[in-house]
């Protein structure tokens, strides 16, 4: 998928998210490109069963196509700019659906951490308000099991956490 072509798959899903529910699919229907109208009607039925996060990422991941790599490594540089003064990103861990890991020296402390991006496509959907709130929430249990969290925030319109490496 080209990159233009993506852009307004992206725009159109985000906009007819501001609408309400029995609004949308006529909303996209009226955009006109047949392609990108059944791109983003494909992403709302995923939204719209029940907001499964994993199904929704799963689709944007499959219609990024090739353009996903250049969004990444911008979305990356993004990060290293903003979070420069208290994180040192040095490469890539893993990468799924949902988010982006990566490694990071956190250099207040002198310890390598897990930075992990929540997909810029994820944070239109569920809104940032929501993603902070879940991760304030996290950050108050403790259990053998479950990783603690060091940090979360938000640089340059990107959602992310700390956790240890």
């Amino acid at each position: 998928m080209s990159t233009g072509r993506w852009e307004r798959v992206e725009d159109l899903f985000a906009a007819a998210l501001e609408r309400p529910p029995e609004q949308r699919e006529t909303y996209v229907a009226g955009a006109g490109d047949a392609e990108v109208t059944g791109d983003v009607l494909a992403l709302l039925r995923a939204h719209e069963q029940g907001g499964r996060l994993d199904g929704i990422a799963d689709q944007l991941r499959a219609l990024g196509g090739g353009g996903a790599a250049g969004r990444m490594e911008e979305m990356v540089g993004r990060l290293r700019a903003g979070l420069r003064e208290r994180y040192h990103i040095e490469r890539e861990l893993a990468r799924g659906g949902m988010a982006i890991v990566l490694l990071a020296e956190d250099t207040k402390h002198g310890r390598k951490v897990a930075l992990k991006v929540l997909q810029p496509t994820l944070a239109l959907s569920i809104g940032p308000a929501r993603f902070l709130r879940e991760i304030a929430i996290a950050a108050q249990l403790t259990h053998p099991h479950i990783l603690p969290l060091h940090d979360s925030g938000e640089v340059d319109g990107l959602l992310y956490y700390v956790m240890p490496y």
